[in-house]
């Protein structure tokens, strides 16, 4: 099989834009979020001189909603998307494995439903990881993402 220039381009494209959207949530989270959050205890950032935002008040309903959903949509988005990179040639593999990875996302925020996970449930949460799998998958469904082109 012979792989074209925009082919391979357009996987490129995908995976910096999967980095990209990983690393917007996690700079909205250190930015906007306060400190007590599980985020900084998974990474370590507790410890660093801050940045976060100290307690100067309470936020706008809009920014509370932003600063607190939109980085798990952005992380669901990352997810999709790196694991759509490395399956990029093997369709039914990668509709498996998004599949599997989108149930344990949206179970990991409705366990807190439960409290059998640490963290607060929130509807929006949910939106914006079902956001983030639509966007995806129009994406994904764009021409230069479908197949590698045949050769001539």
């Amino acid at each position: 099989m012979r792989t074209t220039v925009g082919y391979q381009k357009g996987r490129l494209l995908y995976l910096i834009f999967a980095l990209f959207s990983l690393c917007s949530g996690c700079a909205v989270y250190y930015f906007f979020r306060n400190g007590n959050i599980l985020f900084y205890g998974w990474t370590g950032l507790a410890d660093l001189p801050g940045f976060q935002r100290q307690n100067a008040g309470p936020l706008p309903a809009f920014f509370v909603w932003l600063t607190g959903s939109l980085p798990d949509g952005l992380w669901v988005l990352s997810g999709i998307m790196l694991l759509r990179c490395v399956l990029w040639n093997n369709k039914k593999l990668c509709g498996v494995y998004l599949f599997i990875f989108c149930c344990f996302a949206i179970a990991y925020e409705l366990l807190q439903i439960l409290e059998n996970m640490r963290g607060t449930f929130d509807p929006a949460d949910v939106c914006f990881m079902v956001l983030a799998v639509v966007f995806e998958r129009t994406l994904a469904k764009k021409r230069w993402f479908q197949k590698e082109p045949s050769p001539v």
